[in-house]
């Protein structure tokens, strides 16, 4: 609110895209993501679509002339009539690398940096103390899923770059992920390698063979690329997932159906 608030004194106009708003736009997931302190500053408020836009306006009556339905620029730049504007990059990268899979990372919870970690741990013995503005059952559920996840991952990747020493296997880190995990553990193998951030995540899925992710917006811009993407997902679990991710790609439920693909 500081950074806004003195934005704003500089007689800046304050806007806000909303990134989440394609899958998360159920009454709880909303009221969760748009605080209302936040939004009372904003001059405007750009939603993906109309669903969106109709449960944050039902949610916020006082604000529903600065909320507006623009769709989202990061799947608009996708769109076949604009997509060369990743041509040069992917060049760049398939030249470096050549072929390669993918994997795209999210876990915001599980490989958080300690602080964030302590925060959600906090808040899951203490469901009755509100530390994190996130309802406490999608907190646990998505925590010890995105854990479990993350060591299967770590698991895979470790037998299956052993397994295949000529392929190559990228990895973007999710921006909110702890790096040095990965870093640390892609330096143990010659074969796998940590995504240059300098170029976009996008970039990155246009590059590659196909990618591997769990339940992570990257499959739904894969699909808009026409790019193979897999959801790796050990579990179906309705809270936390959305029906979406699969709908848009393969679905590998266990690591010998990963290898198998």
């Amino acid at each position: 609110m500081k950074l806004i608030n003195k934005l704003k004194s500089y007689g800046n106009k304050i806007i806000c895209a909303d990134e989440e708003g394609l899958t998360l736009t159920s009454k709880k997931t909303v009221n969760q993501r748009v605080d209302k302190r936040c939004l009372e500053k904003m001059d405007y408020f750009f939603c993906v679509g109309k669903r969106d836009q109709k449960i944050i306006k039902k949610e916020n009556p006082k604000h529903i002339k600065k909320i507006h339905s623009i769709g989202n620029m990061r799947f608009d730049l996708l769109k076949s009539k604009f997509r060369s504007f990743y041509n040069d990059d992917i060049t760049e990268i398939n030249k470096k690398y050549k072929d390669f899979i993918l994997i795209t990372t999210k876990f915001t919870g599980a490989n958080n940096f300690e602080l964030v970690k302590k925060d959600v741990e906090k808040q899951i013995s203490n469901p009755e103390k509100k530390i994190i503005n996130l309802d406490v059952n999608f907190i646990k559920a998505e925590y010890n899923f995105q854990k479990k996840m993350f060591n299967q991952y770590i698991s895979f990747l470790s037998f299956f770059s052993k397994k295949n020493p000529k392929i190559n296997i990228g990895i973007k880190i999710h921006p909110a992920e702890n790096k040095k995990t990965w870093y640390k553990f892609a330096n143990k193998f010659s074969n796998i390698f940590i995504a240059d951030e300098k170029y976009s995540t996008n970039a990155w899925i246009g590059a590659s063979q196909f990618i591997i992710s769990t339940n992570s917006h990257t499959l739904i811009e894969a699909s808009l690329m026409n790019k193979l993407s897999v959801n790796f997902a050990t579990k179906k679990i309705p809270l936390i997932e959305n029906p979406l991710f699969n709908a848009v790609s393969i679905r590998a439920s266990s690591k010998k159906e990963l290898e198998n693909l």
